[in-house]
């Protein structure tokens, strides 16, 4: 019993930490995101973004989901050390431009 307890608390563990996928559905990847998390969290999650931008005193990273520079990406807004939102861009979809706050909404 322990043993399965054990390995359910792994599995969920893995699953909150995991990056956003080629595969997986935007909407339901931004509406679960846990915004207010940390920025040291991030990187040792996704690890070094592909881009960062400074927009006065907030940054942006950016992690693409493909090898593709014009493929989908997401943006981290981070203030202050913490993730304050999550924005999904791609040239194509009808999910672009949506983030973490709208996906939020029902």
């Amino acid at each position: 019993m322990k043993l399965g307890i054990a390995l359910l608390l792994v599995l969920l563990a893995g699953c909150v930490s995991a990056g956003p996928s080629a595969w997986g559905n935007p909407r339901t990847y931004l509406a679960e995101f846990p915004l207010g998390f940390k920025q040291s969290e991030l990187y040792s999650q996704l690890g070094a973004p592909h881009a960062v931008l400074k927009i006065g005193e907030a940054e942006i990273w950016t992690y693409r989901v493909t090898e593709s520079d014009i493929g989908p990406r997401y943006e981290f807004e981070i203030v202050g050390g913490i993730v304050t939102n999550v924005t999904y861009r791609t040239t194509m979809g009808m999910y672009d431009g949506l983030n973490a706050h709208n996906a939020r909404k029902k």
